[in-house]
């Protein structure tokens, strides 16, 4: 998914850091909830990643979502 490219000389005694560069296949979005207390009022997607021609329906954040709350919930069986 990622490339490690090295594009530039390192410091005198040090080797240069790789360059960590996208797939261009990639798509990478992200999505602002605005709240008003507790209630979701607005969600916003944004491209930041991808071909502009991209969906908006593409982009989501359920899996995550999912992921954050199954830590969750195992944490607070466990007691950590």
């Amino acid at each position: 998914m990622f490339s490690l490219i090295r594009l530039s000389k390192g410091r005198a005694g040090h080797p240069p850091k790789p360059k960590t560069i996208p797939d261009p296949s990639l798509i990478y979005g992200q999505v602002v909830k605005q709240r008003e207390g507790k209630r979701v009022v607005k969600v916003e997607k944004r491209l930041l990643l991808g071909p502009m021609a991209t969906s908006m329906k593409t982009i989501s954040t359920s899996l995550l979502e999912r992921q954050n709350g199954q830590v969750a919930l195992t944490q607070s069986l466990s007691g950590a």
